[in-house]
């Protein structure tokens, strides 16, 4: 079994998002579901818990970027930035 390795958590995370973020229609929203489920299901499946790992490092490291660009820089502002943020999209989120 492969090193667990935070870095490459990451890159599964990456790897999903992005096939999931071009998908533009319900053909390839279908196609990136079934590479997602392949590589969660297949011979060489992801463990579970590096997905996990990767989507919160991903998320947190988005959050960061968007607070920074609004210009906060302490990691007490981060923390603060990303719970409001997260409070007030968590009813946008709920209809994806």
């Amino acid at each position: 079994m492969e090193e667990p390795s935070l870095g490459r958590y990451v890159r599964i995370a990456i790897e999903f998002m992005t096939m999931y973020m071009a998908a533009d229609d319900q053909p390839s929203i279908e196609e990136a579901a079934e590479h997602i489920k392949s590589r969660l299901t297949g011979p060489d499946a992801v463990d579970p818990e590096a997905v996990i790992v990767g989507q919160l490092l991903l998320g947190q490291a988005l959050l960061i970027d968007l607070a920074q660009g609004c210009g906060v820089t302490t990691s007490e502002g981060y923390r603060a930035f990303a719970g409001e943020w997260l409070r007030e999209h968590a009813p946008f989120l709920g209809d994806l």
